[in-house]
């Protein structure tokens, strides 16, 4: 993957035999300052759908790279800390944060059209903060995470 800045690379994994979808990039890069200048953010939408028997959905986060976060390309134990959050649009107010390689205690609703009706149903936030970004080493930072749908 070829990057000039922070970037990430997602791919996603339904666990069950149900026509079960989710779309966003592949390729996603950080670059925005939060409000209040306290740490980079970058918010994606994202599709999840269903058109068999299962509404809800938990999800889980799986970082590949490293457990630390974000790895410097070419930098041998450097890495760049960050939190994923999850957001649906029924709840638009509230941002779960992910554990890694934990499924996430709150369910959220599929949507019942194919590639949501060419919408979107929910949000993925990527964050990284100021005091990292500033302690980090100079260079380009890669991470790749799996978003897991696991259908209730």
């Amino acid at each position: 993957m070829a990057c000039a800045a922070l970037c990430l690379s997602l791919s996603t994994l339904a666990t069950q035999a149900l026509s079960v979808g989710i779309i966003f990039d592949n390729d996603l890069f950080l670059g925005t300052w939060s409000p209040f200048a306290t740490f980079y953010e970058l918010t994606a939408p994202v599709c999840v759908w269903n058109n068999e028997q299962s509404v809800t959905y938990r999800i889980e986060a799986a970082d590949f790279q490293s457990a630390a976060g974000f790895d410097l390309e070419n930098g041998v134990g450097n890495s760049l800390p960050y939190s994923i959050s999850w957001q649906d649009d029924f709840n638009p107010l509230v941002w779960n944060e992910l554990q890694t390689n934990t499924q996430s205690s709150d369910e959220y609703l599929f949507d019942a059209s194919p590639q949501c009706g060419g919408s979107t149903n929910t949000n993925l936030r990527i964050e990284v903060q100021k005091t990292d970004f500033d302690n980090a080493a100079s260079g380009v930072y890669t991470g790749s995470i799996m978003i897991t749908v696991l259908p209730q």
